[in-house]
């Protein structure tokens, strides 16, 4: 769910791109869900649910190719 403020909807450009930001996230969304259909990986879950466990996972890329996959910590999410 795309979250607005109506104060940066004023002009035409504005509202074009949150309605492209939005297609893009249905679309995004509805990926998901086929591919965890195919994989019948739904009846554990919703695809919300697997969307918001997984928001915080992060793919880091360190020298030499190599990958470290990372979650961020609850107490460290309002560190900024």
């Amino acid at each position: 769910m795309l979250r607005y403020d109506i104060i940066y909807l004023r002009d035409d450009y504005s509202v074009f791109g949150h309605i492209f930001v939005s297609f893009l996230s249905l679309y995004g969304y509805c990926k998901i869900e086929k591919m965890l259909r195919e994989k019948s990986m739904l009846d554990k879950k919703s695809s919300m649910g697997f969307i918001k466990e997984y928001s915080t996972v992060y793919m880091i890329e360190e020298g030499g190719g190599k990958e470290l996959m990372t979650e961020v910590l609850k107490k460290s999410k309002g560190v900024g």
